[in-house]
């Protein structure tokens, strides 16, 4: 019979017939040009004439014909075989290649989860976009490759019980058909050469293997009977079979067993009287291609799930990288702007249409691009300022050096004349001395200015009452005559956190300017407010009736460089929006030329 694994069992080699290699495989034997035995599933019969056309190619090498690979092997005398094996299907090529990819794949996983692990020893980090990557196909092929474990292991159990039901199923069929001849040699009606002669009949048929065996255990006729008498197998049923069926009742069960290496499954049943149902034997099917059949099934499941595994496995790689692209897109973008943020150029702020992370970051983003503005204006400002100070250090030391002695003798040259007899030379010369100090005295004020400026102290922060502060400052200026000073001041307490000094010097100096800003052709009106601005700041209001500042000289009026009157040293405002600044405030103005000017001033309260 074509499919025994009689040889399997044994170890004799006077067996011409060769088993079924796997299953994968189709012979025919040939006699004089004449087919005498095949096996397998091409169909030689049918096709030999065509065959007979490629004899010779057949001999050198292998012939593709109806989706078989055939090759002929020369024998003795005029005997020859034609082996055939079907071709390789585009499933199993991509198997193949699947199989070998992802093996290359692993092998650079462990690779890189061994140089990762080394890099964290050496802490090493990986940059971020890998990072990405690597969580992606993590978070992806773990649950994948979990499914596909399960599945195989699910389809593997499915197989394992489906083919279990079909042993059983053929074994019950087997059993009813052999009922008959078994209950005639029960009876003595047949010898037991012709129940042997039944068996192997229907084995050849079945193309199967049967044993049966009496209800006692022991072995009554095979059609492997040459194993038996060999001692390969044991002429006594499997213990487990007998007591179940015997002992336990059972109609009928499936048991794993092995010879030697070879694993395999039996398949039985009870053989039972059609007339009584007594149990008459058991009958017994070997099924040594069991494993093989299951393993042939599971290959078959494998390399589906191989093939959709390679299939998403490449698919994924290129999306996880254009995914991780798209990811680190902004991040690249904002390291790039950061590379070119300097604080001697503009730098251009960045826009992002989302309220995600990246546009919280390009939020921050720009935020600090107003903040670092507005440092690069501060330190410009404190650059200057601390020029102007070290500058105006040395001017008031140079201007202060040689105007006391000046002032000295102009002074002993007026009592001199004082003295003097000549009336009208000596009232002459009274007037020039008396227009040097006056010149001195502005440059000693103008000297004094530029040592204030350069000495400013830091403040000492105190408690101040602004409200008398200010009406004290008003009282000591609205005795001029150069013009009258109007107040609107809100009757209640407004305190601030600052340095008394310098707030007043900074109202001290608005009111000045308010008063040299009309000239000398007209009367000076001044009007000061002072209100509370919400409830945690004062809202202070210069307002005069001057000539107005132009609108080109408008950015520079706070600079320490800056005057518009001949004799200033330009420090006045400068001095002013310091002591403000000081105070946790701000200080701002408004003016239309011909009109006059308002200077503003809002300070935080406690």
């Amino acid at each position: 019979m074509p499919n025994s694994v009689f040889p399997l069992l044994s170890n004799e080699s006077n067996y011409n017939v060769p088993p079924d290699v796997a299953g994968d495989y189709s012979f025919a034997v040939f006699v004089n040009n004449q087919l005498k035995y095949n096996s397998g599933a091409f169909d030689y019969r049918n096709h030999m004439i065509v065959l007979a056309g490629h004899a010779p190619e057949l001999f050198e090498g292998s012939v593709v014909l109806s989706g078989f690979n055939h090759r002929a092997f020369q024998g003795e005398g005029n005997r020859f075989v034609i082996v055939s094996a079907k071709e390789s299907t585009l499933s199993q090529r991509a198997a193949n290649f699947s199989f070998l990819f992802l093996i290359y794949i692993f092998t650079i996983l462990i690779i890189l989860i061994s140089l990762t692990v080394y890099q964290r020893l050496r802490h090493i980090t990986l940059n971020y976009a890998t990072k990405i990557q690597l969580y992606l196909n993590f978070a992806f092929f773990t649950p994948l490759i979990i499914v596909s474990l399960s599945t195989v292991s699910i389809i593997i159990q499915t197989f394992k019980t489906s083919l279990d039901h079909q042993y059983l199923e053929l074994a019950d069929n087997l059993a009813n058909r052999i009922s008959g001849p078994l209950n005639e040699y029960r009876s003595l009606a047949i010898e037991t050469e012709e129940l042997a002669d039944e068996v192997s009949r229907m084995a050849e048929v079945a193309d199967l293997d049967i044993n049966i065996f009496h209800t006692n255990g022991r072995l009554i006729t095979s059609s492997l009977m040459q194993v038996y008498q060999n001692e390969i197998l044991s002429k006594n049923i499997e213990p487990t079979a007998y007591v179940g069926i015997i002992e336990d009742l059972s109609s009928a069960f499936v048991l794993e067993e092995k010879v030697g290496s070879l694993n395999y499954k039996s398949a039985y049943v009870a053989i039972r009287s059609f007339d009584t149902g007594a149990i008459l034997g058991i009958l017994g099917l070997p099924f040594f291609e069991s494993q093989t059949d299951l393993d042939r099934r599971i290959i078959d499941v494998l390399s589906n799930i191989i093939n959709i595994f390679t299939l998403l496995f490449i698919f994924f790689l290129f999306i996880s990288f254009f995914i991780s692209r798209g990811l680190t897109f902004p991040l690249r973008l904002i390291t790039q702007k950061i590379k070119r943020t300097t604080l001697s150029s503009f730098n251009e702020p960045l826009s992002w249409n989302s309220d995600d992370e990246i546009g919280m970051m390009v939020t921050a983003y720009n935020r600090m691009l107003v903040n670092l503005e507005e440092s690069k204006k501060a330190l410009a400002k404190s650059e200057k300022e601390s020029a102007w100070r070290e500058m105006a250090r040395q001017v008031a030391h140079e201007i202060k050096n040689p105007l006391t002695p000046m002032k000295l003798s102009l002074q002993h040259m007026q009592r001199t004349l004082l003295e003097s007899r000549e009336n009208g030379e000596k009232e002459r010369k009274t007037q020039q001395i008396q227009s040097l100090l006056e010149q001195i005295e502005t440059l000693n004020d103008i000297a004094t200015s530029f040592s204030d400026f350069a000495r400013m102290p830091s403040p000492s922060i105190e408690k101040v009452e602004l409200r008398a502060l200010l009406l004290e400052i008003i009282e000591l200026y609205n005795k001029s005559d150069e013009g009258v000073i109007s107040s609107d001041i809100q009757p209640d307490e407004f305190y601030v956190e600052g340095d008394r000094k310098w707030l007043g010097r900074a109202f001290s100096n608005l009111i000045i300017n308010a008063f040299q800003a009309v000239g000398d052709s007209a009367r000076a009106k001044i009007d000061i407010k002072m209100h509370a601005s919400g409830s945690d700041a004062i809202r202070i209001e210069i307002k005069d009736n001057g000539s107005g500042i132009p609108d080109h000289i408008r950015e520079k009026v706070f600079s320490p460089n800056f005057s518009t009157k001949y004799t200033g040293s330009g420090l006045g405002l400068a001095i002013t929006r310091k002591g403000i600044e000081h105070a946790n405030g701000k200080i701002w103005f408004e003016s239309a030329e011909g009109k006059g000017t308002t200077f503003f001033m809002e300070i935080a309260r406690i």
